[in-house]
């Protein structure tokens, strides 16, 4: 049966249950496909799980044989849609991410793994209070 081409772009999402019972860490594998065939390209392990309070996830991409290759690692931030993180491929050095500075958002990048990396720092604006609440205004429907 033919693969559905969505299906060859995304991963292929498995939930395992926490390595250890207690445990609040979620872990998830992946697998990406080519276009077009079978043919694995690469695949990713995702753990989920909190530190200091602070929702974190770290991905491990490894080739299809097994070997790690990368590894990005992702802070949530009050605003959900822009995590800090950081992504590192072992096998050129490259490196890139964002995080959360004193004076806004730092962007970074490292071509290769001797050169130094460019970093830019964004000023952002504050949230608004609407976005800063517990419940989004959108969750409520204003019924009792």
């Amino acid at each position: 049966m033919p693969r559905r081409p969505l299906r060859l772009l995304a991963a292929l999402l498995l939930m395992a249950p926490p390595a250890f019972a207690g445990t609040d860490v979620l872990r998830q594998e992946a697998i990406a496909y080519a276009r077009k065939g079978d043919t694995v390209l690469y695949r990713e392990s995702h753990w989920r799980y909190r530190q200091e309070g602070v929702a974190r996830r770290l991905v491990l991409y490894r080739c299809p044989d097994g070997r790690a290759f990368a590894r990005k690692t992702v802070v949530e931030r009050p605003a959900a849609q822009a995590p800090d993180f950081d992504f590192e491929d072992a096998r050129d050095g490259y490196r890139e991410g964002v995080r959360t500075g004193p004076g806004g958002r730092v962007v970074y990048v490292r071509d290769v793994g001797d050169a130094r990396p460019k970093e830019r720092t964004l000023a952002t604006p504050p949230m608004p209070s609407s976005m800063r609440a517990s419940t989004p205004a959108c969750a409520s429907t204003g019924r009792r």
